[in-house]
């Protein structure tokens, strides 16, 4: 957003008596900086800083922010620490999200769950939320519900596990049975395990249109070094469940991971050509370490957030970042004959 249309909006806002910045991507944090030190001039109010960054940054984040508050953790659970009015409460006892701020808006982002089960060596949910809860499929139902009053079309699931959700079979069932006529996506990664048949042909049924699954790779020895979580035979069988519950090849995305430490090029390689047959929509997603995970603990780079963008490829050299240059290169050329 340009800078003089941010202070047009600035000036029709009332005077606030506290300021709420949330900061997702550690790397962003320049312009969370930014926008305090706008706020600050503007209002003259407390600003409190939550969110991702300053949760695995706390430190970073106390000392160069300048918020007046830093929140580190669960914002329901952390912020009555500082506010005396105010009771520690559970994640989906809250309001929803204030969509209706938006002139204008083709999707919202929903969720049937908080945190996951599993515990990726390069991923910090398990630091970020260190529970599992899940929400009854009647409560997800009504949302959804709420949403279509308001003439949203497109509804996106945004759970780290959605498929993990024992409520999410039951959920696809009320959604047909109510005839909602909306569009469903799922753009984090499903477990191609937990793709039975009978939530397959629910899913199709229930007009999802976007379908990401989490294959990471097709190299066995990485497989096992990524905790044995998805194996080929299961993404296989994920992949036909789908094409037979009505899902065209076209309709489903699927992730794999690049720029992993010690990954070779010929592992990569060979599971975008493991892919190709079958049609599918390929993308490459490239890792970026994080802290508090384990593939993370012996870097001493990870100590300034903006080195964890994974559009630098941090834990690669020189040569090694040509190479995977290379290899999309090559990746981009197959994928436009196919």
């Amino acid at each position: 957003m340009p800078l003089n249309l941010f202070y047009e909006i600035l000036e029709n806002l009332k005077q606030p008596d506290y300021i709420f910045i949330t900061s997702v991507m550690t790397y962003w944090y320049l312009g969370t900086f930014e926008m305090i030190k706008i706020l600050k001039e503007r209002f003259k109010k407390p600003i409190i800083l939550g969110g991702i960054y300053p949760t695995l940054y706390y430190e970073h984040a106390k000392k160069y922010s300048h918020a007046d508050i830093v929140v580190k953790g669960r914002f329901e659970e952390e912020l009555p620490k500082y506010f005396d009015n105010l009771k520690r409460k559970d994640f989906f006892s809250l309001p929803y999200p204030a969509y209706d701020l938006y002139k204008k808006l083709d999707y919202v982002c929903i969720l049937t769950s908080i945190g996951c089960l599993y515990n990726c060596p390069y991923c910090a949910v398990k630091y970020l939320i260190n529970s599992y809860q899940i929400r009854k499929a009647e409560n997800v139902l009504e949302e959804i519900k709420y949403y279509k009053r308001r003439e949203i079309k497109n509804i996106v699931f945004y759970d780290d596990a959605l498929l993990l959700n024992p409520e999410f079979k039951r959920l696809l069932k009320l959604i047909i049975e109510e005839r909602l006529e909306l569009n469903f996506h799922t753009p984090n990664g499903l477990h191609p395990r937990y793709l039975d048949e009978e939530t397959c042909h629910l899913m199709k049924k229930a007009n999802f249109k976007t379908i990401y699954l989490s294959l990471e790779t097709t190299d066995f020895s990485l497989q096992m070094k990524l905790g044995n979580k998805v194996k080929t035979e299961e993404f296989l069988k994920a992949y036909h469940n789908l094409i037979n519950a009505g899902f065209l090849p076209n309709e489903i995305e699927v992730y794999l991971l690049i720029g992993l430490p010690n990954q070779s090029i010929e592992s990569i390689r060979k599971s975008i050509e493991f892919l190709l047959p079958l049609k599918v929509k390929i993308h490459l997603a490239e890792y970026s370490p994080i802290p508090y995970t384990k593939f993370a603990e012996n870097l001493s780079f990870i100590n300034e957030p903006l080195l964890t963008n994974n559009a630098i490829f941090p834990c690669l050299n020189e040569k090694e970042r040509e190479e995977i240059e290379e290899l999309k290169s090559w990746f981009h050329q197959v994928s436009n004959k196919v």
